[in-house]
């Protein structure tokens, strides 16, 4: 009996033992961790598009004042950021001599006609700097705008004198300057823009004198200064 007793105890112990143990290798087998999901690349940042700017302004050849009376320019300009802070600029402008002029002959319409005053073509490398300063401050920071000094280049063109009367709307090449300039440019509103300078640099003016077989001119360099106010209507 004893034997028999022995036997079932033995028996009862292997088959808890075997029942328990599917459980236990389960606990204690390593479960496999999933390989982590790489992170997915964050998008690009879109560069900022090319700003157009179409507008008028204050700038050298513009104002009231002389035969000319108001001149005003129009002025078509571009800008591409090709790296942050860093930008290229260009801009053609047309100033025209509007309203009554001081026009000694010729009919009273003449006082009224439009007259090409200047011309100008010039291009820039320009700096955005102070930008996250600006922006700690909670001023408006970003791509063309903010503070910034710049490299300009300048081709002045000025209207032919044919027979000795400025009634000429060709533009023949006058003089080239460069520059060092430093300015602000800020956003007004949604599409305005409005830009202010000044610099100066280095021009080769042309100087004329009487040599004694009438006038002659030659071109040396001269110190130039540039002072400027835009504003424009830009597409974005």
């Amino acid at each position: 009996m004893r034997l028999s007793y022995s036997f079932l105890a033995a028996g009862l112990a292997v088959a808890g033992l075997l029942a328990a143990g599917p459980v236990a290798l389960a606990q204690e087998a390593p479960v496999p961790t999933p390989a982590p999901t790489p992170n997915a690349t964050p998008a690009a940042a879109e560069p900022p598009r090319v700003l157009f700017k179409l507008g008028t302004g204050v700038v050298n050849g513009s104002g009231y004042g002389g035969y000319g009376g108001l001149t005003l320019p129009v002025i078509l300009g571009a800008e591409w950021q090709f790296a942050p802070g860093w930008s290229a600029a260009a801009n053609g402008s047309v100033s025209w001599n509007v309203g009554p002029r001081r026009y000694y002959g010729g009919s009273s319409s003449d006082r009224w006609r439009p007259l090409l005053a200047q011309g100008n073509l010039d291009a820039a490398v320009r700096h955005y700097y102070h930008q996250e300063k600006r922006q700690q401050k909670g001023r408006r920071t970003g791509p063309y705008q903010g503070p910034y000094v710049a490299l300009q280049f300048n081709n002045y063109f000025q209207p032919n004198f044919p027979n000795g009367y400025n009634n000429s709307r060709r533009l023949g090449y006058d003089y080239s300057s460069l520059n060092l300039l430093w300015g602000t440019q800020r956003r007004v509103g949604g599409h305005g823009l409005l830009d202010t300078y000044i610099g100066a640099g280095v021009s080769n003016n042309k100087t004329y004198y009487y040599d004694g077989n009438g006038t002659s001119g030659r071109r040396q360099a001269n110190l130039h200064f540039e002072l400027g106010l835009k504003m424009s209507l830009v597409n974005k």
